[in-house]
């Protein structure tokens, strides 16, 4: 289930997602251009194959490659996902700090994460959740880092043209640099503006693979930027871990980049 949070924080959420489930399940996920927090409140979960045991509540950056997280049991998820540089703008650090990999919150936030674990370990339900961490981040508003204007303006740029603008285009639009963008794009989004964009457009030629009648996939990635078919299907296979059309033939996706992977 997607909600959208509080008006005043749309410029820190994306949109939160409870995932609950009453047996075993094995969450795949990959690449979005979102970093985000995740708590679990029901049995434990692990990440990988390793099934290294998460804490109540984590951190991830941006995802180079798909990842994993297990449970053995009844399952209970609730994730915050952030705007591209939700990491920076709510903990100051350069974002790629946590790129491709799980951060626990306490080691982050401290005092602040122990007790936000432990208000959403004894809430009631998802709605409670929800409000807890609303008004935990509502509190902290005040505090929020600023994100770079040239940051926010690229962003805006690289999504309304659905990742086909080439960047040597918006930094002559921008006023600056190759390397002064991606040194701020690094550390406010946690990623580079070519990667970023890259992503931006794979997830564009799956909204047209999904709504759009096409005859080949060779089609469709054409009229979404690419040069060939093999093209987008080697760049989504690396950051999806499976190929596109193995994706879309999942009938229950969690989210536009997470769905259910055989235990």
């Amino acid at each position: 289930m997607q909600i959208c949070p509080a008006v005043s924080l749309n410029s820190l959420i994306k949109h939160f997602l409870i995932l609950e489930s009453d047996g075993p399940v094995n969450h795949q996920m990959f690449a979005d251009g979102n970093p985000g927090i995740v708590f679990h409140y029901d049995q434990p979960i692990s990440e990988g194959s390793h099934r290294n045991t998460m804490p109540v509540g984590f951190l991830y950056g941006q995802l180079k490659d798909c990842k994993h997280l297990i449970s053995s049991g009844k399952t209970g998820l609730i994730v915050t996902v952030l705007q591209p540089y939700g990491i920076y703008a709510l903990t100051g650090i350069p974002a790629n700090t946590f790129k491709n990999h799980f951060t626990a919150l306490e080691d982050v936030l401290g005092n602040q994460a122990r007790e936000l674990e432990e208000q959403i370990l004894n809430a009631s339900s998802s709605a409670d959740r929800i409000q807890i961490l609303e008004t935990f981040f509502i509190k902290k508003y005040s505090s929020f880092y600023p994100v770079d204007p040239e940051v926010r303006h690229s962003i805006e740029l690289i999504c309304t043209h659905k990742g086909r603008l080439p960047i040597a285009w918006i930094n002559e639009k921008l006023q600056v640099t190759e390397r002064q963008l991606e040194r701020k794009f690094n550390a406010q989004i946690g990623i580079s503006p070519k990667y970023f964009s890259g992503i931006v457009k794979i997830h564009q030629t799956l909204k047209l693979l999904q709504y759009t009648p096409f005859n080949s996939t060779a089609q469709v990635a054409c009229e979404a930027g690419y040069f060939d078919q093999a093209h987008f299907i080697h760049d989504f296979k690396k950051i999806a871990g499976v190929s596109p059309l193995k994706y879309l033939s999942q009938s229950h996706k969690l989210a536009v980049n997470l769905f259910p992977a055989g235990i």
